[in-house]
């Protein structure tokens, strides 16, 4: 009898964790997917980050803007939280909106970035969680990269997140989850 509960205090603690902390997105540019945002639950702050997944694109940073909407929170950047490809990132930002960028609109804008291209954009926002965050489309100034190697930006545009969705990790743990609960008890079942 102590094994069963045991057993049933394991499993509610596995669905405990499993509860979605992270999502992800793909961004799209004229039909063409660019990239991912994965957005990222620590604490009470979401940890956003555009990549590009695309060789012949990348992310503008000067004069940049990164869109995002939050179901009508409020929210601020944590202090020297950007990294751009994997530095920290100590020049000057702003975060301002509303913004209307390719036709859709935005609660919020991080611009006024300075730098050339990135190609991996990671900010926290404070006092959020992801399902204010997934309330609206994420958007982006990009480049469509016109040499091969070269620095040539000429093609902007702004791209928005698509309409498919990568599998966040917490739904593949509650499946995970799920199926370990489906093996005890038919392993239970067996043994009796």
């Amino acid at each position: 009898m102590t094994m069963n509960r045991l057993l049933v205090v394991f499993v509610l603690l596995l669905v405990a964790v499993a509860a979605p902390f992270a999502a992800a997105d793909t961004i799209m540019w004229n039909g063409v997917n660019i990239g991912t945002v994965t957005l990222t639950q620590v604490g009470s702050n979401v940890t956003v980050e555009f990549k590009i997944t695309d060789a012949n694109y990348a992310f503008k940073i000067n004069g940049a803007d990164f869109l995002f909407n939050t179901g009508g929170a409020t929210t601020g950047i944590l202090a020297g939280s950007i990294t751009i490809d994997g530095s920290s990132y100590s020049g000057k930002f702003k975060l301002d909106g509303p913004a209307t960028r390719g036709g859709l609109s935005y609660s919020y804008d991080l611009t006024q970035l300075k730098g050339g291209l990135a190609s991996d954009v990671t900010f926290t926002l404070t006092n959020i969680t992801i399902a204010q965050l997934e309330s609206g489309p994420f958007g982006v100034h990009a480049c469509k990269l016109t040499a091969v190697g070269g620095s040539d930006c000429s093609l902007t545009g702004f791209a928005s997140t698509g309409q498919g969705t990568v599998p966040e990790p917490g739904t593949l743990s509650l499946l995970g989850t799920g199926l370990v609960g489906l093996a005890g008890a038919f392993r239970r079942r067996f043994l009796s």
